[in-house]
């Protein structure tokens, strides 16, 4: 009950951590936030959130001023140190958000980010590094096993993920590719 109460306190000093540490300290930040997450003490419509709600701005122009913790887990899925602790924050977001429309916004939020998760995964690709293949895979693919549901409504953003995934399952190493195994059934079973 105790820790319960104190989750705004320790949401608030996490945003302070994360804004105020050097980049290779964020990742205790992340991962003491995706702990957080999984506990259940921070619902999903509160992660992104704009923080001067009389500001109407549209969702990208938010995306600048949202947590801390959440926006630098996206650039922070390239760095060598940080992927690992990224790569949990992201598929953790991904997990908590699967129900809609309470989870929208960190549904927007990943999948504004699909062409970004391409570039990394043809990056990885290309320079055989299992570490980000392996990171940015498990974020896609847990992207698409949590929002199965509204991938087979195959809309445009839908077609664009599973694309990716399909992309994600031709990397060459074995072990990366079979990352992508349990979509399949998943989006088969929605």
């Amino acid at each position: 009950m105790e820790l319960m109460s104190s989750k705004a306190r320790a949401k608030y000093v996490l945003h302070i951590c994360m804004s105020r540490i050097s980049w290779s300290k964020r990742v205790q930040v992340m991962t003491c936030f995706c702990r957080w997450l999984r506990f259940g003490t921070v619902p999903p419509e509160q992660i992104v959130q704009v923080t001067d709600m009389s500001l109407m701005l549209s969702w990208f122009e938010a995306n600048f001023i949202q947590s801390p913790i959440v926006h630098a887990a996206l650039p922070a899925i390239q760095d060598a140190d940080l992927c690992e602790a990224a790569s949990d924050l992201l598929c953790e977001l991904a997990y908590i958000s699967r129900e809609m429309p309470k989870g929208l916004p960190i549904f927007q939020m990943l999948t504004a980010a699909l062409e970004t998760f391409e570039g990394l995964v043809k990056k990885a690709m290309q320079e055989e590094d299992d570490i980000l293949g392996r990171s940015i895979t498990r974020v896609i693919v847990e992207m698409g096993e949590s929002y199965a549901p509204i991938l087979a409504q195959a809309s445009p953003d839908a077609v664009r993920m599973i694309n990716l995934i399909c992309l994600c399952a031709s990397n060459p190493d074995r072990r990366i590719a079979s990352i992508t195994f349990g979509f399949w059934y998943r989006l088969r079973s929605a």
